[in-house]
């Protein structure tokens, strides 16, 4: 969607002040739509999931697999929670993008 400039801004288009494109039609500016902003999620986010835990060579007692399983599980749901905070921002992000792109 085109923005519309007032006569001031029809001026600035002819003297080419802003250094952007921009056309008259009817005494009026027209310049291009405002690139949109992609802001980036924080490192945290983005970092990638822990891989499983390596168990050790050797036989295991019940209560050490059940100790890595533990590890693994925790893990899992941390890499999780922060997944879904990177979707929700990505989710935000995007619909503010298209709320200003209808304006």
């Amino acid at each position: 969607m085109m923005r519309v400039v007032s006569i001031a801004g029809a001026m600035l288009c002819s003297i080419a002040l802003s250094g952007a494109s921009c056309w008259q039609r009817d005494g009026v500016a027209v310049l291009p739509p405002e690139k949109p902003r992609l802001d980036m999620p924080d490192s945290v986010s983005m970092a990638p999931c822990a891989d499983p835990v390596k168990l050790p060579k050797g036989e295991k007692t019940q209560q050490e697999l059940e100790y890595y399983w533990g590890l693994d599980v925790d893990h899992l749901i941390a890499c999780g929670a922060g997944k879904g905070v990177l979707v929700r921002f990505i989710r935000n992000r995007d619909a503010s993008l298209r709320a200003t792109a209808g304006k």
